[in-house]
């Protein structure tokens, strides 16, 4: 599986623009801190992100809050001024949003999207820094 991976278009280019712009990013992961890893070198996105929260580092699971607290905690800031992106609704979305940060919704499909209108929501990465700049400066 991860020999076939290949980076969502744009991807690259607005990790680099949220980096170039002073955001930290990171990551909170279901997986094991291996496999993560593995995916990350593979799709070339090692240098964007600080740091990583696997499940196991915190014995806890997504949409449970430990995995955001954690990701809050080593990006140096309290939840509310946290977005966590997912692709995921129910994993990454509700789960940030109940532990008290903003979630954001990375989905490519519309008519999924349009199940969910008030989930902010975005297609595709080259939206995804300016729908930031908008969660963070209104």
């Amino acid at each position: 599986f991860i020999r076939s991976m290949e980076p969502s278009p744009h991807l690259c280019s607005a990790l680099a623009r949220l980096r170039q712009a002073g955001y930290i990013l990171g990551i909170g992961t279901n997986m094991t801190l291996d496999y993560q890893i593995r995916k990350m070198e593979k799709l070339g996105v090692m240098p964007y992100f600080s740091f990583l929260v696997s499940s196991e580092e915190v014995n806890s699971e997504k949409p449970e809050p430990k995995i955001f607290l954690r990701c809050a905690q080593k990006a140096g800031c309290v939840p509310e001024e946290c977005l966590f992106i997912g692709d995921n609704i129910r994993y990454d979305v509700y789960g940030a949003l109940a532990a008290g940060m903003q979630g954001l919704w990375f989905a490519p499909d519309p008519a999924k999207a349009a199940l969910h209108p008030d989930i902010p929501s975005f297609r595709d990465f080259e939206e995804l820094p300016e729908m930031v700049e908008r969660v963070f400066k209104g």
